[in-house]
C-alpha cells in the first residue's frame, strides 16, 4: 500500500518528467482553463502563485489578470505563516524560502479580500483532496480565506486519492491541461 510520502515523491517525479517545452504547452492550456472559470470572472482580487522548478507555470496567467485589471497576489513566507503580497510587474522579486521567489513588495492584502484562491500542489483527486510539500503553509492560509479554492496542475497529478488528512483543506475546483472538474464541496469556497 502506497503511504502520502510515497505518493508525493511518485507525483514529483511524474511531473518532473515532463520537459520544458510540454510544460510551457500544458501549462498554457491549464492557464486558459482557469481564465474560463466563472469564479474568476467574478473575482477582483486574485492569489496566484510563481511556479518554480518542474511546477506548471503561471506567468501568463497572472499577466492576464493584471491585464484584466483584477488585484493580483502572490504568496510570502511570513514567520511560520503565508501571507498574500500585492503584485505588480514593477514590484520585483527577492529570494524566499525553499528556492522560492516571492515578491519584493510588502503591500500585505488580508485573506478577507482574496476573492479566488489558484493552489499549486504536488498532487489532487477528483474529491478535491490536495498534496503539498507538508510544511502546511497552504492549508493553514485557505482557513482564512472565504472563497473559491482552485487547485492547478497537470493532468499526471491527478490521483484517486490522495489520503487527504482531517487538517488538509479541500480545492472547490480543479483546473488541468486536460479540464477542469468541479469537487463538489458544498459552497464553492464558503
Amino acid at each position: 500500500m502506497i503511504d502520502k510520502s510515497s505518493l508525493r515523491r511518485e507525483l514529483i517525479a511524474r511531473r518532473n518528467d515532463i520537459s520544458m517545452i510540454e510544460n510551457a504547452e500544458l501549462s498554457a492550456r491549464a492557464c486558459e482553463a482557469l481564465l474560463k472559470l466563472p469564479e474568476y470572472a467574478r473575482a477582483g482580487t486574485v492569489l496566484c502563485y510563481k511556479g518554480i522548478r518542474s511546477e506548471l507555470e503561471t506567468r501568463g496567467f497572472i499577466m492576464q489578470a493584471l491585464a484584466d485589471g483584477k488585484r493580483v497576489c502572490l504568496p510570502k513566507i511570513a514567520g511560520d505563516s503565508l501571507v498574500a503580497v500585492r503584485y505588480t510587474p514593477e514590484s520585483g522579486f527577492v529570494p524566499g524560502r525553499f528556492g522560492t521567489l516571492e515578491p519584493a513588495s510588502s503591500d500585505i492584502v488580508p485573506a478577507r479580500e482574496i476573492e479566488i484562491a489558484i493552489v499549486p500542489g504536488v498532487g489532487f483527486d477528483l474529491n478535491g483532496g490536495r498534496i503539498g510539500y507538508g510544511k502546511g503553509y497552504f492549508d493553514r492560509y485557505l482557513k482564512e480565506v472565504h472563497c473559491p479554492r482552485v487547485g492547478v496542475a497537470f493532468g499526471v497529478q491527478i490521483v484517486e486519492d490522495v489520503f487527504s488528512d482531517e487538517w488538509d483543506v479541500k480545492m472547490d475546483v480543479v483546473a488541468t491541461d486536460r479540464g477542469t472538474f468541479v469537487c463538489g464541496n458544498e459552497g464553492r469556497g464558503q
